[in-house]
């Protein structure tokens, strides 16, 4: 019910778990979200607390919670004691630096957002970049690319001055053949990578060969003899 925004059914469905079985920690933490996303942050925080008490495995998780209710509520340097906890135990999540990102940013904190925002982006593209070599190697499927491409315009929207950040979306777009609207994203992104870095080959080859594939033949042909001018060997080698 919470994935549907139903939170009152979601309560109540989780009040009636907690009624059978109180010492599951896990059910307090899922009402506490409830709770957060109607904005009843006492109730939230309550749960939280109530999850913690009773060791739910996820620590990680109630600390960021905990994080984002205090936040919510305004108490800004409790929220960032819990993000800092929750990064401490899980380094590797990007969410943990997002928020606490936030809310350094709504107290002025610039510097520190900037660089809690970047550390987000490059966990997402990292998600993303395993994700495609999941797919690349047959042990993925559409389900893990479309994740990956999710992660991927996450980097993009964190941290936009990345070039390769924009040439993994491009790629990604680029993967979704029968779709006219993917080669589009494709090519724009693969444009944003080369303005941020216009010596990057492999993505104005990949430009490229979109190109060719529309019938922008000319165009096409300017960008390989750029690629050709910054790596010569390319004359010998074929398109990849």
């Amino acid at each position: 019910y919470c994935q549907k925004g139903d939170y009152d059914q979601a309560i109540q469905n989780l009040d009636k778990s907690i009624q059978l079985n109180p010492k599951i920690g896990f059910i307090y933490k899922f009402r506490a979200l409830a709770y957060l996303e109607k904005k009843q942050y006492n109730q939230a925080l309550a749960d939280c607390v109530k999850a913690e008490e009773l060791g739910v495995s996820m620590f990680d998780e109630i600390y960021n919670l905990k994080g984002r209710v205090y936040a919510a509520k305004g108490q800004s340097d409790l929220a960032i004691q819990n993000f800092d906890l929750a990064i401490k135990l899980k380094p590797e999540e990007a969410s943990y630096y997002y928020h606490r990102g936030m809310t350094l940013k709504e107290k002025g904190r610039n510097q520190e957002a900037l660089s809690d925002f970047q550390k987000a982006a490059f966990r997402h593209f990292n998600k993303a970049l395993e994700g495609m070599e999941a797919c690349d190697h047959g042990k993925g499927n559409a389900n893990t690319r479309n994740k990956a491409l999710g992660e991927a315009e996450k980097a993009t929207e964190l941290d936009p001055s990345v070039a390769p950040y924009w040439h993994l979306l491009g790629y990604i777009h680029a993967q979704f053949q029968s779709d006219p609207l993917a080669a589009v994203m494709a090519e724009d992104a693969l444009q944003n990578a080369l303005k941020i870095k216009p010596g990057n080959t492999p993505s104005r080859l990949l430009f490229a060969r979109l190109l060719m594939n529309r019938g922008a033949d000319a165009m096409a042909l300017d960008h390989l003899e750029e690629a050709v001018k910054k790596d010569p060997r390319l004359l010998v080698s074929p398109l990849a």
